[in-house]
């Protein structure tokens, strides 16, 4: 029998013998191989190439034209797919430029070859409503019985709509009480649908459509109108370009299927940002990879030490030191083997799950047949199974080091660290600090305006990132340092910590790696939670409220505010006695808009070390309204400034006024994107508020109508000072007006939202890291200290005190990682969000002149959260290995 063969069988009798400590190797290197295999799997089926989604973009149909998002005048490039387009106006691409006159199909079919048949495809995002639930949802206006639209949507139960009052929808609308043979209510429309079938989007994983004939006006809210053709012969690039010069985007079929050198050439082409994904999925491979040889390295251990009798039987019986390396080794590959297998099947049923279960809700709006990147998925299972094997090189290097008397006769050896790591860790933890501070420095000083800008940030994110790596991998070589400097200070500490610290030292070798996994594991949460607290205060402190918080607003969605005195008498009859205040809005007729603003007198903010070109601009929102609307606005009765509103005058809520005039801008823009201005002075007076108003002026009616602004109801506003609405009075009002009116909708202004699931996520990765950390350091502990146990039950300690010191060596592993861990997570947090502060978006490009005007980040550092997972999470990990250890006495055989 070869060596090979034979160091596999000991393997593989081995681990199944110890069936706990290889479920907890599998478990160390297969959950990483799962969670990558799952995140890739995921990645690659939301990712649909343009020719997967093909069918349901374009059905049947030869090719598809978009005509009303651009510019007619203008023209645009497009790559050979129709997905990446630039304006020829702006140069930039995603820059939108001024929206198109609606084409009509015989413009259409006159670019196109004689005997082309057209059909307009028309969609928008509308309301529904089904008792109090609203909900949003992808309204289309497409006949359904066309051959064209084979393949685009599959009805389900029921049969597609014949005439222009019934529609077919989504299956997840049943949950809200609308099923086949029920009636549909959009908001703001004035029809009543009725369903009479289900239809899915095939790739689309959120859900919520309703489709219908042309002509049942569905689509109100800003509509886009598409044209599917069917052509008698391929649309070619020619094709394409004639249609790009009139300001169109065209998805051809052939072009997509076969793209030409020319269309391959186009010069729109994505911007070349995907690389800092690429950059950021690499280097969390990479802390994955590191986590599993910091993780697995202390379980393979804890298998050498409960099997260095059997390995010095094997050493005595004429074994060499490379034969002993090539057993645990083989402990590698089997166990790291099984893990890498397992870890590629969990991933992918995971990768499956998610999309059968609809989760991918949150994560993407389409999604593409189940695709398996089964490239990337075997690199990532030879990742895992390397992983293993590295994870086992340095007990492998102990077991053949190993004093084979002394194992026998039950004494222990002492592997030192190697004298040189230290050194080594602290210039890595220099250098790895200086890069990360050294990205956020070039991220803080950037000027941009150039193409390479992406590059730049590439760059930016790969100091940030690859220093706090760099900076990682420094303090895991400093940790048996690190170890053994907090062991002295256990020197203080009662019997069981004390005794805990000593081992830690002595044992250095088993000790460091688990440490320096819960400090990257901590060290990460850290970071990623200053990053959030800090993105959260940002976004609050930027977050203009559009009421004030705790307002109930009732919207009208007429236009005209014809709805409004039901909409008040509904809302009376659900508060009876609380007052309301009715908020009135310019009118402007279909087709067209206007902005009404207060413009701020000039120098009023450079006198405060503003920049004086900031000034002079339009600023916050203007209401319509009388007393009532004033009230709510000021937070108090304000006789002064009622009685200058009752004298036509505006009411300003900053100080915006000079001389006791206003000046106010009025922009009207009609369909095609032509402006209007005109600055008026209105006489004015100022008002300090109670709170924060969501709006900067109040104007009367008289001088709305003087200014020909067309003042209409359109708001009634429940004050929170006068009353806090229930959620109970809520869906009562609710009722009431949805009884009345469906021209109406319902909103709680209740403040700026976080989204705490990803967060909480990684918490309960980060918990499961760190304590898997410490239990594989308290077993290989345990395993060593078993001779300790033995003379502590000799001299006559209880089993508590066992317990204690079993509790005191988990403590010792996850105080000393997390407190380090919170140390080290310090830098990268506050490095990514200053650059994050500073630059908050990718789309954001600065000149020199601006870098003046950037914001002052805001860090915030959780403190609370951050002493609390540095005082509970010990805690936690010394109680549970408290508990689960034995107290039973093992019998040491000892040879003297």
């Amino acid at each position: 029998m070869s060596g090979a063969r034979a160091a596999l069988r000991i393997s593989r009798r081995g681990a199944w013998r110890a069936k706990g400590r290889s479920s907890l190797v599998v478990a160390m290197i297969g959950l990483p191989v799962l969670a990558i295999t799952a995140m890739l799997t995921l990645l690659v089926t939301f990712d649909i190439s343009p020719q997967e989604g093909l069918t349901a973009r374009l059905g049947s149909a030869d090719a598809l034209i978009q005509t009303n998002t651009w510019s007619n005048e203008e023209g645009v490039e497009q790559d050979y797919s129709g997905t990446y387009i630039t304006s020829l106006a702006s140069g930039e691409p995603g820059k939108e430029p001024v929206p198109a006159r609606p084409w009509t199909a015989e413009e259409i079919a006159g670019l196109l070859p004689a005997g082309s048949e057209v059909v307009p495809w028309t969609s928008s995002a509308e309301y529904y409503q089904s008792g109090r639930w609203m909900g949003d949802a992808s309204v289309n206006e497409l006949d359904l019985r066309e051959p064209i639209t084979r393949g685009m949507f599959v009805v389900g139960e029921g049969r597609l709509p014949g005439a222009t009052d019934e529609v077919v929808v989504s299956p997840d609308f049943a949950a809200h009480g609308v099923t086949v043979g029920s009636a549909l209510t959009l908001l703001g429309n004035t029809r009543t649908y009725r369903v009479v079938g289900t239809v899915t989007a095939p790739q689309a994983v959120r859900e919520g459509l309703v489709v219908g004939l042309p002509g049942g006006r569905l689509a109100l809210r800003g509509p886009a109108t598409e044209w599917l053709v069917d052509t008698p012969r391929p649309v070619t690039w020619d094709d394409v370009k004639r249609f790009n010069a009139r300001g169109s985007v065209v998805v051809s079929r052939a072009l997509v299927m076969n793209p030409s050198p020319e269309a391959l050439e186009s010069g729109a082409a994505p911007e070349p940002r995907a690389g800092l994904q690429v950059l950021l999925i690499g280097m969390s491979v990479m802390m994955i990879v590191l986590e599993v040889v910091l993780l697995a390295g202390p379980a393979f251990a804890v298998g050498i030490r409960r099997r260095r009798r059997e390995l010095a039987l094997i050493a005595a019986q004429g074994a060499s030191e490379a034969q002993l390396r090539r057993v645990v080794l083989a402990d590698g590959l089997v166990l790291g083997g099984l893990a890498a297998v397992l870890g590629v099947l969990g991933g992918l049923g995971l990768a499956w799950a998610t999309l059968a279960m609809g989760l991918g809700t949150a994560l993407t709006p389409s999604s593409g047949p189940f695709e398996v990147p089964w490239v990337l998925v075997a690199a990532v299972a030879a990742l895992g199974l390397v992983s293993a094997l590295l994870a086992a090189v340095v007990p492998a290097r102990q077991a053949a080091r190993a004093d084979v008397v002394a194992v026998l006769a039950g004494r222990r050896g002492v592997v030192a660290a190697r004298k040189g790591w230290p050194l080594a860790g602290v210039v890595m933890t220099v250098l790895g600090l200086a890069l990360t501070i050294g990205g956020t420095r070039q991220g803080a000083f950037l000027v941009t305006g150039s193409r390479e800008s992406p590059g730049v940030w590439a760059t930016t994110y790969l100091g940030v990132i690859g220093g706090s790596l760099l900076a990682m991998l420094g303090l895991v070589a400093m940790t048996p340092m690190l170890v053994g400097a907090v062991a002295r200070v256990t020197a203080c500490l009662p019997l069981p910590f004390k005794l805990a610290g000593r081992d830690a030292a002595r044992n250095r070798g088993r000790t460091a790696p688990a440490v320096a996994a819960v400090l990257a594991a901590t060290a990460g949460l850290v970071a990623v939670s200053i990053i959030s607290a800090s993105e959260a205060e940002r976004e609050a402190r930027q977050y203009s409220p559009s009421w004030t918080r705790g307002s109930l607003v009732v919207q009208g969605l007429s236009g005209t505010g014809a709805e409004m005195p039901l909409v008040r008498a509904a809302v009376a009859q659900a508060l009876p006695g609380v007052p309301t205040a009715l908020v009135y809005r310019h009118s402007i007729e279909a087709g067209r808009s206007r902005n009404v603003a207060v413009v701020e007198p000039p120098g009023a903010c450079a006198g405060q070390g503003g920049d004086p070109g900031l000034c002079d601009r339009p600023t916050g929102d203007v209401m319509i309204g009388g007393a009532d609307v004033l009230r709510y606005l000021v937070g108090r009765d304000d006789p002064a400034s009622a009685a200058a509103l009752a004298d036509g005058k505006a009411v300003l809520l900053a100080a915006l006024a000079r001389d006791g005039k206003a000046t106010l801008s009025i922009t009207d823009s009609d369909a095609v994107g032509r402006t209007s201005a005109r600055q008026v002075r209105v006489p004015a007076v100022t008002v300090n508020p109670e709170r924060r108003p969501p709006a900067d002026a109040l104007l009367p009616l008289s001088l709305a109508a003087t200014l020909k602004l067309g003042a209409r109801p359109a708001e009634l506003v429940v004050d929170p000072a006068v009353h806090q609405v229930t959620s109970e009075e809520e869906a009562r009002i609710a009722r009431q007006v949805a009884a009345v009116t469906s021209l109406a909708y319902i909103t709680l202004e209740q403040g700026p939202r976080r989204d705490w699931i990803p967060f909480l996520v990684l918490i309960g990765a980060a918990v499961i890291l760190v304590l898997g950390g410490t239990f594989a350091a308290t077993g290989l502990a345990a395993a060593d200290a078993r001779p300790d146990v033995a003379t502590l039950g000799a001299v006559g300690a209880p089993p508590r005190l066992r317990r204690l010191v079993t509790a005191g060596q988990a403590w010792f592993v996850a105080a000393t990682g997390v407190t380090l861990g919170a140390l080290v997570g310090l830098v990268p947090g506050i490095a990514t969000t200053w650059q994050m502060n500073v630059f908050p978006g990718y789309d954001v490009w600065l000149s020199r002149s601006s870098i003046s005007r950037l914001p002052v980040p805001v860090v915030v550092i959780p403190w609370p959260s951050i002493v609390a997972l540095v005082v509970l999470l010990p805690a936690v990990a010394a109680l549970v290995a408290g508990l689960l250890s034995r107290t039973r006495i093992p019998l040491a055989r000892r040879m003297e």
